[in-house]
């Protein structure tokens, strides 16, 4: 499924990566629908929701447009009811709303002011089966930021004993600092990150109010503030965070597991869930200082998997040929496409990725693909492309979704379709060069006055957020 919920105009569209922008209805009357809470803009929070198989989505409903563009905090209760907090973009307050599951729809109540001294920011909610709420926030007390913690067993009413309350301090600051919330069965978990001292992790069993001093399971310094938490079927809790690569402990109930460096040092915004009772560990990695994609690891017994892109249509490209018309020559520059020099990627009769009419680029992957990223170290000028791919008959001509290409840009996203749905059925892989893949090929219709030289060529999008949707 691959589908184009929003053009969200907001820097922070879908919060950080830890928090639960998407989640998963477990049981129910609605078991399996996903819910997406998002920013459609700046300061308008949405929701909308999608039973499967998830190609019709309800219209957004505005739950509110006073928001922060930064994270914010989504938490399902036991009955299906919403809660979302967030940052009240003009004050700075600490704000929440329940959103009632009504009839299968939900609604959006009043806000409730959390709290509104100083400025509040990055949220996490977590329920207890007693009904009680709590609510984790880093609270900016320059020069610092600190945790607080306060808890409700109303969301509608208010927190603590009101807007001024500031609640309870778990002890947790630092320049930089930030909390996740999760409920195990028997507990709630708060785990914080500090920039310059530690990762910890404190916990309330259900039924009190009364926090533990808690246990630091990771000391030093440059910790990032991108946290994330999840909780397996069976009560384990994994923890992820970053610190020049992407870090990973779980706690069985007893004892903490050894910290392991799972991501590279280009790595940043872990995510982590479980399949089963195995941890995947994603994260967003830059490939050759360009670009941004979605890798993953799964933990399968005592070892993990080897890194892999999280969408396999969206990486390196497997094939890159370069055709010159006029002496019938093709090259392989598949290696050349990927490597970080600039301006090598060129055919030898024209110096260039393309030049005289009926000059080809040929880009190939093992599935369908829809987006490509060029790079070139020389821009085009005066020439024209035409785009098609292998129907199984004819090379068929289209004009890809952002327009038709020039490369008169030193960086251009091609968009070809605007989701995988959308890419066309008759797609066919064929043999180019004695290599058989799905292939779209780049033909020059005029020729250029100015021919392009290539860098580096990929099928990677852009992206700057992701949500993972997760039973919740």
């Amino acid at each position: 499924m691959d589908l184009n919920l929003s053009l969200s105009t907001a820097a922070s569209s879908l919060g950080r990566s830890g928090d639960r922008a998407l989640i998963r209805l477990p049981s129910g009357p609605w078991a399996g629908r996903l819910i997406a809470c998002f920013l459609s803009s700046p300061t308008e929070l949405v929701v909308r929701w999608s039973d499967p198989p998830y190609r019709d989505w309800t219209e957004p409903i505005v739950i509110a447009n006073d928001v922060s563009d930064d994270a914010f905090g989504v938490l399902r209760l036991d009955n299906n009811d919403l809660v979302v907090a967030y940052s009240q973009t003009t004050t700075g307050a600490l704000c929440t709303r329940r959103l009632p599951l009504v009839d299968g729809a939900w609604t959006v109540n009043p806000v409730v002011i959390v709290y509104d001294q100083l400025t509040n920011i990055n949220p996490s909610l977590a329920s207890t089966p007693d009904g009680r709420i709590w609510i984790a926030w880093t609270r900016l007390v320059v020069p610092q930021q600190e945790i607080r913690l306060k808890s409700t067993l109303d969301p509608d009413v208010e927190w603590g004993s009101g807007s001024t309350d500031a609640g309870f301090s778990p002890g947790i600051a630092d320049s930089f600092v930030s909390s996740r919330l999760i409920r195990t069965t028997t507990n709630t978990y708060l785990v914080t990150a500090a920039q310059d001292t530690q990762i910890s992790v404190q916990s309330v069993p259900h039924g009190s109010t009364t926090w533990s001093d808690g246990a630091t399971i990771a000391t030093g310094t440059g910790f990032s503030t991108e946290l994330a938490v999840a909780r397996s079927a069976t009560n384990r809790l994994s923890v992820v965070w970053g610190r020049s690569g992407i870090w990973w402990r779980e706690f069985d109930g007893d004892s903490w597991s050894t910290a392991e460096e799972i991501g590279p040092a280009s790595a940043s915004r872990p995510l982590v869930t479980y399949v089963d009772s195995s941890p995947v560990v994603i994260w967003q990695e830059t490939w050759q200082g360009e670009q941004r994609w979605l890798r993953y690891r799964v933990k399968l017994g005592a070892e993990w998997s080897e890194p892999a892109p999280l969408d396999p249509r969206s990486q390196q490209l497997a094939s890159v040929i370069l055709f010159h018309q006029a002496s019938g020559q093709a090259v392989d520059r598949t290696v050349e496409a990927a490597d970080p020099a600039s301006g090598n990627v060129s055919h030898p009769q024209s110096a260039a990725l393309l030049s005289g009419s009926g000059d080809r680029i040929y880009l190939g992957q093992d599935l369908p693909f829809r987006i490509a990223y060029l790079l070139l170290s020389t821009p085009g000028s005066g020439g024209s492309i035409r785009t098609s791919y292998w129907d199984g008959s004819i090379w068929r001509l289209f004009t890809p979704v952002s327009g038709d290409l020039a490369l008169s840009d030193v960086e251009t996203t091609v968009r070809f379709w605007d989701t995988n749905n959308a890419i066309p059925q008759d797609w066919q892989k064929t043999a180019v060069s004695a290599t058989v893949r799905y292939w779209i090929r780049l033909e020059v219709n005029s020729p250029f006055s100015q021919a392009p030289i290539g860098s580096r060529l990929s099928s990677i999008g852009a992206m700057t957020s992701y949500a993972v949707g997760v039973d919740s």
